[in-house]
C-alpha cells in the first residue's frame, strides 16, 4: 500500500556481435578466459539465438506482479 505500481509491459533486447567481441578481449588479453566462458554461460541463460549470425535476442515481460523472460 502506497508503494510504486506493479511495471506491466514488455520490451525486446536484440545483441549483436556479442560473442565476437568477447573472443577478440579473450584474443587481446583484456578478457581471461574463464571471464568471456561465464559472460557466454550467463547469456545462453538469458537469450536465445538471434535471426542472425552472432546474435542473441531476449524478450522482457512485466504481466501480474511478475517478470517473465522469453515467455510465450
Amino acid at each position: 500500500p502506497g508503494g510504486l505500481p506493479a511495471p506491466t509491459g514488455r520490451f525486446d533486447v536484440t545483441m549483436t556481435g556479442v560473442q565476437g567481441l568477447l573472443a577478440g578481449l579473450q584474443a587481446t588479453g583484456l578478457l581471461p578466459p574463464d571471464h568471456a566462458a561465464f559472460a557466454l554461460l550467463g547469456l545462453g541463460m538469458f537469450a536465445r539465438p538471434g535471426e542472425a549470425p552472432d546474435s542473441l535476442s531476449a524478450t522482457v515481460e512485466f504481466r501480474d506482479g511478475q517478470m517473465l523472460l522469453n515467455s510465450p
